[in-house]
């Protein structure tokens, strides 16, 4: 889903790439990731392959994945924070910068803007979605331990939905005119 105002997208992976994380070795949650990135830098039917973004993608996808690895991994780390929940809660913490700095940082200077403005504006859109998709990913990986491996078939339709909600709340943000030129066409309005 494309985020407005941003030369960025959103997908539905995140949980599943968590859940791999957590419950896979650090190469088949590479591959996890890496596929969905491959699935996601597929053309539709407006656009064509672009190579260097989908390098980009993959390059982007394995560092954040390092990253979540490293910090819900490591045995000294582990020991630390004590509580699974939690842990979980800081690897996607570490997802979430791994994977968001590089796109903002690329955003600016492709688009000669702010890094750190950039990133505020992804922060805004997307970390409710982190959020959530932590969640469903600590609820799936407790589900799991007590019913089995189904369990991420039937988190398919709630992130699906969640998906579908952003797309139509930001399809609906990009048709309703910004309140400040909605103030300024009233004032030109009223002036004549």
């Amino acid at each position: 889903m494309k985020l407005p105002g941003l030369t960025g997208s959103m997908s539905v992976n995140l949980p599943f790439i968590l859940v791999a994380v957590a419950e896979m070795s650090p190469s088949e949650a590479l591959a996890v990731a890496c596929f969905s990135t491959f699935v996601q830098c597929l053309p539709r039917a407006t656009q064509k392959f672009n190579t260097v973004q989908a390098i980009f993608n993959f390059g982007n996808m394995a560092l954040a994945v390092g990253a979540t690895r490293l910090t819900f991994g490591d045995a000294a780390f582990n020991s630390m924070v004590g509580s699974h929940a939690l842990l979980l809660a800081l690897a996607a913490v570490a997802f979430f910068v791994a994977n968001t700095v590089p796109v903002a940082f690329v955003i600016s200077l492709t688009e000669a803007k702010n890094a750190l403005k950039v990133w505020g504006d992804i922060f805004q859109l997307s970390f409710p979605y982190f959020v959530a998709s932590a969640a469903i990913a600590g609820l799936v990986l407790a589900a799991t331990e007590k019913i089995g491996w189904q369990v991420p078939l039937f988190v398919l339709p709630v992130m699906f939905g969640i998906f579908h909600s952003y797309k139509r709340y930001f399809s609906a943000a990009k048709e309703t005119p910004a309140p400040v030129a909605v103030a300024v066409r009233a004032a030109a309005a009223t002036a004549d």
